[in-house]
């Protein structure tokens, strides 16, 4: 009996709560409450993003949830449907309904299943598993759309990493980390991308307030090749001053702040133009 039907029990024996102490109401009451948010927080996940750029984050967060919840057998296929009764077991009617509750149980943890595994995706990315029947073959077309092997994966990484854009209250670092990751999947893949290229790809995906960065990262590096490390330096210093409430005009003398790039520590000390 759950905590929600213990307390209803007990109101309907005691209607007036004569004899069950106040606390034991509250006790069961919390329990359930607890275990509802619990679940309801479980379950809720970042999005699949429709280019797949977060899709490493999102399997785990998925796994980890259909694990907790006893429904990753359903989804990795290990867990079959059962088989209609045969023979002679077909013909006793007590074994029939029986086996029919097995059905219902397993149906009813399939579609909880697809539920969680579809219901976490942008549309882009959901149009993917609309025509899936059921959470295993919806779970198997993620996994094959995303972690594909030869130069279909490869062509479809390139694509992820070249639309990659990084929203402006998103976290750099853990924007950063899953590009890095597209372009340590295509090294596995035997097509490892230059640094400089990289570099591109971390200043084309910042946000738009962080467009500076571009023009501050070349002025100050003038006759050095530009790394993916002084991107990120860069990200960090600006992010630094967005969250300090400073503000930088695009149009701004970019020489002003080269020496904040060559030296982060010095940061706070800089006296900056207040847009």
């Amino acid at each position: 009996m759950s905590p929600g039907d213990a307390v209803n029990d007990a109101k309907t024996k005691n209607p007036e709560n004569t004899t069950q102490p106040q606390s034991a109401f509250k006790s069961m009451a919390t329990s359930e409450s607890n275990t509802l948010y619990l679940s309801k927080k479980t379950f809720d996940i970042p999005l699949l993003k429709d280019n797949g750029s977060n899709y490493t984050a999102w399997k785990f967060c998925q796994t980890t949830v259909l694990c907790l919840h006893g429904l990753l057998t359903i989804a990795n296929g290990t867990e079959k449907k059962p088989k209609p009764l045969m023979g002679a077991d077909a013909l006793i009617a007590s074994k029939v309904a029986e086996h029919q509750k097995l059905i219902d149980q397993w149906d009813k943890r399939n579609n909880k299943a697809f539920a969680q595994i579809a219901m976490n995706m942008d549309d882009g990315a959901m149009a993917e598993v609309i025509k899936t029947l059921g959470a295993h073959e919806a779970w198997k077309h993620m996994i094959k759309q995303w972690e594909g092997k030869g130069m279909q994966s490869l062509s479809f990484l390139f694509q992820q990493l070249m639309s990659t854009k990084i929203e402006e209250e998103e976290d750099l670092t853990t924007a950063f980390n899953n590009i890095q990751l597209l372009t340590s999947k295509m090294k596995t893949l035997g097509k490892p991308i230059s640094n400089l290229m990289l570099a591109q790809v971390l200043m084309n995906a910042l946000p738009p307030s962080y467009a500076i960065i571009s023009s501050v990262v070349s002025t100050s590096n003038q006759g050095s090749t530009v790394t993916s490390d002084m991107v990120i330096e860069a990200a960090y210093a600006k992010e630094k001053w967005r969250k300090a409430g400073v503000g930088v005009v695009d149009t701004i003398n970019t020489t002003e702040f080269i020496p904040i790039f060559s030296n982060l520590n010095k940061v706070e000390q800089t006296t900056f133009s207040i847009t």
